[in-house]
């Protein structure tokens, strides 16, 4: 299975708008900074998406720790 990764679905006025690829879980930026700075938006987001990735996607269940371990 691939690793998860963010997806950007919208970049406009209404902010900067995107989902993790495995599980649906939409992330937003939005407000007058993402026109200053849309590397800064981008990196803020990316952040976001970071930290749900270590929280959701980074537990292994049992079945992948048994792999992990016969390996």
């Amino acid at each position: 299975m691939k690793k998860p990764h963010l997806e950007v679905t919208q970049n406009d006025k209404s902010g900067l708008h995107g989902k993790c690829s495995s599980c649906d879980t939409y992330f937003t930026f939005g407000g007058p900074g993402l026109a200053r700075n849309p590397d800064a938006a981008m990196r803020t987001m990316q952040r976001q998406f970071d930290k749900h990735f270590k929280q959701i996607h980074m537990r292994e269940d049992a079945s992948q720790a048994a792999a992990r371990i016969v390996k």
